[in-house]
């Protein structure tokens, strides 16, 4: 699957190298550790995406990107020689004014390649967790098909390419999946075990907000850094929860509040 899951990314940064020379050399690429890249790209993971885990990174030749990152959230990042984040390794992958991804809760596109590595989920729950028969988790066929019901009534287009368990403390033990398009990028929506539509989620930059969100961070946890990242879920009912990831040396915590800056829950 490895092997499979590398092409997909060969393919995926070759595309780009190509439409910018297309006398390029084909993009070759090797699995390194992650103690042979950059410092820059470990922290720039623990920062922006604190629920998750690298999984592997390739060291790539003849493309403008030098490292891709695959988190076990089959979220996949790019980066330079340095390990400055570029995020245009993959086609329709879009950078924004911080360097992140846009939706990246869910990860960028990856040339129609999907690597589970299981979703970490603030480290709160043990084991990998990948769908769609990658590595474990719930394989497509065992999805309920409530949930397979769902996507389709209301995400034309979309298809599920994996799905895991979890625990999440605004609602319990949940079924995640992660759903796609080739136009798009990916989605995490959240079932209960029935495959009853909980909320959908997203990734957005802590200083994005709701005043009343971090306000309510400061005055509660004052000792505590919040991390760059926080996730936002829209609940079926339309309503707003926000997690935030939280780091005091080695502590963390992870804090569920909704608009108003109540605290739901926290992990």
């Amino acid at each position: 699957m490895k092997k499979v899951f590398f092409a997909m990314i060969i393919g995926a940064f070759a595309l780009v190298s190509c439409s910018k020379d297309e006398t390029s050399t084909a993009v070759t690429s090797q699995e390194v550790t992650v103690s042979s890249v950059p410092a820059a790209i470990p922290t720039y993971v623990a920062e922006n995406y604190p629920d998750a885990d690298i999984s592997v990174i390739y060291k790539l030749l003849n493309s403008d990107t030098t490292y891709a990152v695959t988190l076990n959230t089959s979220e996949l990042l790019a980066f330079d020689e340095k390990g400055s984040p570029l995020c245009h390794g993959e086609p329709g992958l879009e950078c924004d004014s911080t360097g992140g991804c846009h939706g990246d809760s869910t990860g960028g596109h990856h040339g129609g390649g999907h690597h589970g590595g299981g979703h970490h989920g603030g480290g709160h729950h043990g084991g990998g967790h990948h769908g769609g028969g990658h590595f474990g988790g719930i394989p497509l066929d065992s999805i309920p098909a409530s949930i397979s019901a769902y996507v389709t009534a209301n995400y034309s287009g979309y298809e599920i390419h994996h799905a895991w368990n979890d625990t999440l403390c605004q609602f319990g033990s949940v079924i995640e999946v992660m759903i796609d398009s080739t136009q798009t990028v990916h989605r995490k929506l959240v079932f209960n075990l029935n495959g009853e539509f909980l909320a959908n989620a997203e990734r957005l930059l802590f200083a994005d907000l709701p005043e009343t969100v971090t306000s309510a961070i400061a005055s509660n946890y004052p000792d505590y850094t919040a991390r760059n990242k926080a996730e936002a879920f829209t609940l079926a009912d339309n309503s707003k929860q926000f997690k935030v990831f939280l780091l005091l040396g080695s502590s963390r915590r992870c804090i569920v509040l909704n608009e108003d800056g109540t605290v739901v829950c926290e992990q």
